[in-house]
């Protein structure tokens, strides 16, 4: 009967170590996506000024020390809808991707 409780306390231990592993791996991941997010709309406000002050994609990209490639998926969405806020050009960016 002792040996049947050890196992079942070891076996809850081993379920909170796991579970508290888990939690911190997700914390983790969720500091990282929230960093990426917030560098990406800060790059979309960025670019946004930059086309409302009429430079091109060319000036953009070497201002930003970025290649045309890199900032033209998001110019090409800001310039085709402008009313568009910073976190939809960023939600149809993630939902393209």
């Amino acid at each position: 009967m002792e040996m049947n409780y050890e196992r079942k306390m070891a076996r809850k231990e081993g379920h909170e170590e796991g579970l508290a592993e888990g939690r911190a791996e997700g914390r983790t991941e969720g500091r990282m996506e929230g960093r990426t997010e917030g560098e990406m709309l800060k790059l979309i406000q960025i670019i946004a000024k930059k086309i409302l002050k009429g430079k091109s994609i060319s000036v953009i990209a070497s201002e930003l020390e970025e290649t045309e490639d890199a900032v033209r998926p998001i110019y090409d969405l800001l310039v085709s809808a402008p009313e568009a806020s910073s976190e939809e050009i960023l939600s149809h960016l993630q939902n393209k991707g």
